[in-house]
Parts: structure tokens; C-alpha cells; sequence
């Protein structure tokens, strides 16, 4: 596989990020004499655009190949992957006697491994799924409605037992499928699919640690939920019973059901103060949400510059993020709001 050459000042580079990962590799075609080849190997290098394999024969520079990848963790029976590519260059291995390292360059840039450290160029190189875009976004639908109403285990597809190797992969798969880097091509596509992501991952951080699983799993257990059954809700809601289903999420401490509750409260009511600072509110509660959260607040206070509630929590959050300057603007704003504030007056004091 060739190297990647130098970017350009201002210009995406031309080649993704090509990283050394040992995957087991079936490769069918034919060789130099016009002989068919079948062959188990492993990957040496590989990036959206091509791999690096050893063979034990000397393939034809240009010839067609099929590559099988797989996963390391499931064995050489489980394909991970069947791409088509061509061979670039054949170098005789200096190490090893009778072996050749082969190039190949894939036909279409795509991602073909379940690397959970993909380098972050990926995803902008990776050809699109090809899906037809009345079944994807009926499909990212679908799933946002399990991120409100279903569980954990069906947004991730997987069982209630599932092992954690099994849960990283299902969430890296999805993360793949559903990027928005993946789907550039409509822009019109990116907020749906920015909270579909944000859902993945934070399940996927609830599911990965061991004590947060346990708490889940023992508040799912009374409901009954824990089998494959796929949850049915209501396709549309009203700003009022978005507000009803976040507070019972909040109640049961499910966050992500209260974060994608209250945005569904936002979209129908979009210039409501209430609702932007629930959703702020939600949003704060996650150290990864926190810039997003203070987007929020910022909204919600412009809509009702009256809000104790938006600036009292706005002043709460940006303390959590030592930043005690802009904290203390705020509880003022709050005193003028309201003089007998107590507990604006209280954290004026103590940040003082």
C-alpha cells in the first residue's frame, strides 16, 4: 500500500491514516502465472484505502483480489468484511524466505475493520453505506425511538446477557453506520444523525462500565424488559407529553431518555425558555454534553431574560467548570431578579 504523501497547506489529505493491526485475512484470486490463489494470511497494515498482507505467492501487479477480513476476536470463521482490491506492489520479504508483501489498494475507500481507536480521518474518507435514504432514515428513527422509550440493549442490538466484547462491537459498528462524517452528502441528515451518536455513546459508556451496568440492569429488571422484544411508541408527541416522559426518565435516572425527551420538546416548542433549560439542565449532567449545555442556557435565558431558573442553573454549571467569574455575573443577575434570592445570595457570598 503506498505511503501517504504530504497535505497540502488548506488541503485534505489524500490518502487516510494507515495503521499497523493484525487481522485474519482470506485472499482469493489469482497470481503471477494465472493460477487461482486461496489463501489464509493477516493483515500487516491497513487504512480506508488498501492493506499490506504477506503471501507465499508472487501476485501480478493489477491483479483483482478479493479480500475476506475478519475479526480477530470471533476466529477465522467470522467475516467481518468482503472487499474487492487491486494489487499495487509486490516486494520479495527481506526477513522471511519464500513470503512476498503485498499492496493492495481497495476499490472504494471504505472502513473494513471494528478498530475502536479509528483514526479520526476515517470517517471523512470512508464511502457512504450506498443504503437506500427512505429505509436509513426510517431506520435512525426507529432508533431514536428505542433511546426514548426501549432499553440500553435494544438501541445497542444486543442481548440483556451480552458480553462486553460484544457490546464494544455492536456500538462500534453502529458509530460506523451512522457517523454523520459518513453521510456528508446530506447536510439535511446531520442533526438526526448527531443525535443518534450522542444516544450510541452514552449507552454504549453505561454498558462498557461494569457498576453502571449493574444499577441499569437492576432498575430494568421490574419492568420486565430485559428480552429481545422491540418496544412500541408513539411516532408523534406533543411539547407537553415530551415534558411528561422526560421528568419519568429523570425520575428512573435514565439521562438519555431525558436528553432526547426534552430535544423532541425543544423541536415542537422550539422557542420555549422552559424547555431549553430542562434540556440545558439534562445536558449539564454529562461532562461531555457541557459545551452543548451552555448553548442551551444561552438560548433559553435570550428567549426569557427574566429566568431566574435558566441563569440560577447556568451560574450552577459554569462553578462545576471553575469558572467562578461568570458564575458570580450570573447569581447577580439573579439578585436583581430577585432581592431575597436566598440561595443566589448564598453562592455570591461563598464565591466572593
Amino acid at each position: 500500500m503506498p505511503a501517504s504523501p504530504p497535505t497540502a497547506a488548506g488541503k485534505p489529505p489524500r490518502r487516510s491514516t494507515r495503521i499497523s493491526h493484525a487481522a485474519p485475512l482470506l485472499v482469493t484470486g489469482y497470481d503471477s502465472a494465472g493460477q487461482p490463489v486461496r489463501e489464509e494470511t493477516a493483515t500487516l497494515a491497513i487504512s480506508c484505502h488498501g492493506c499490506r498482507f504477506f503471501s507465499k505467492r508472487p501476485l501480478s501487479k493489477g491483479a483483482q483480489l478479493i479480500l475476506e477480513i475478519r475479526s480477530p476476536e470471533s476466529g477465522s470463521s467470522a467475516t467481518r468484511c468482503c472487499v474487492s482490491a487491486r494489487v499495487v506492489s509486490i516486494q520479495k520479504s527481506r526477513r522471511l524466505a519464500g513470503m512476498f508483501q503485498i499492496a493492495v489498494e481497495f476499490d472504494s475507500p471504505q472502513e473494513v475493520l471494528p478498530v475502536e481507536e479509528t483514526p479520526e480521518d476515517w470517517h471523512r474518507h470512508a464511502s457512504p453505506s450506498g443504503e437506500e435514504p427512505g429505509k436509513f432514515l426510517a431506520d435512525v428513527e426507529r432508533r431514536l425511538e428505542f433511546a426514548r422509550t426501549g432499553t440500553h440493549y435494544e438501541l445497542l442490538e444486543v442481548r440483556a446477557h451480552a458480553s462486553a466484547a460484544e457490546i464494544k462491537r455492536s456500538y462500534y459498528r453502529l458509530a460506523r453506520r451512522f457517523h454523520p462524517d459518513r453521510h456528508m452528502a446530506h447536510p439535511d441528515w446531520t442533526p438526526r444523525l448527531h443525535l443518534l451518536m450522542k444516544a450510541l455513546t452514552l449507552v454504549y459508556r453505561i454498558l462498557s462500565n461494569a457498576k453502571a451496568r449493574k444499577d441499569y440492569d437492576q432498575k430494568l429488571a421490574p419492568k420486565k424488559e430485559m428480552g429481545p422484544a422491540v418496544s412500541t411508541a408513539v411516532a408523534e408527541h406533543s411539547a407537553k407529553e415530551c415534558l411528561e416522559k422526560a421528568r419519568e426518565c429523570v425520575a428512573e435516572k435514565n439521562s438519555t431518555g431525558a436528553i432526547l425527551w426534552l430535544r423532541r420538546a425543544v423541536e415542537s416548542d422550539p422557542r420555549s425558555s422552559l424547555f431549553r433549560t430542562l434540556l440545558a439542565q439534562s445536558l449539564a449532567a454529562v461532562p461531555e454534553y457541557r459545551g452543548e449545555a451552555i448553548e442551551e442556557f444561552e438560548k433559553a435565558i435570550g428567549f426569557d431574560p427574566s429566568s431566574t431558573a435558566a441563569h440560577l442553573q447556568y451560574a450552577h454549571l459554569l462553578e462545576q467548570m471553575k469558572k467562578p467569574v461568570r458564575a458570580r455575573l450570573l447569581y447577580a443577575r439573579v439578585l436583581e431578579l430577585d432581592p431575597a434570592h436566598r440561595v443566589a445570595r448564598e453562592r455570591m457570598r461563598k464565591l466572593s
